[in-house]
């Protein structure tokens, strides 16, 4: 009987710990702001200290992070009109703002499937940010952070492919990257 009594608390304990380890890793992706249903954003710089006359390059990521297919659009373009923004703070945080960005218009027929892209599970979709510093607004010495957003501009009730990641969807930030700038 203390046997059976055992293995019954064992296996309550066992179901107890697997419970609360699966609300915590609920708990996370609620928190973290790169990841939003199935779909996160990463950001990537090939280097961490740059010279005042050097290009600035970003590497952006699109993953689906889901278990299943994941529609988004097709082009990942950069502005307001587009679907991703580029956030640069100095060291003491204070928004910089670039001398010239980027703002493609982009037009989505949501009727052409060509459009958009289906992104299988852990699969991704990137794009380049190439630019000189000084158009960034960044040339003083010292310390920046940047970060990504990425927003759809159409709404998923206008596609007809699903599930597609948009408009109701909001925003979804990439991890910060720190650069320097050297004198």
């Amino acid at each position: 009987m203390r046997v059976f009594l055992a293995l019954g608390l064992t296996v309550v304990a066992i179901l107890t710990l697997n419970n609360r380890t699966i609300n915590a890793i609920a708990q996370h992706q609620k928190a973290d702001a790169s990841s939003k249903e199935g779909l996160q954003i990463s950001l990537v710089t090939p280097k961490r200290q740059y010279k005042r006359n050097e290009k600035l390059k970003l590497l952006v990521m699109l993953t689906n992070v889901s278990n299943k297919n994941l529609y988004v659009l097709g082009s990942l373009e950069w502005g307001y009109n587009a679907s991703l923004l580029l956030h640069i703070r100095d060291a003491s945080g204070r928004d910089i703002e670039p001398t010239a960005f980027p703002d493609t218009q982009v037009f989505v027929d949501p009727d052409d499937p060509n459009a958009f892209l289906r992104l299988q599970p852990s699969h991704f979709v990137g794009t380049n940010f190439v630019s000189d510093l000084k158009f960034l607004n960044v040339t003083k010495p010292g310390k920046y952070s940047i970060y990504v957003e990425y927003f759809s501009k159409v709404s998923s009730n206008q596609v007809n492919l699903k599930p597609f990641w948009g408009q109701e969807n909001g925003t979804i930030f990439s991890n910060l990257v720190w650069i320097e700038v050297l004198r």
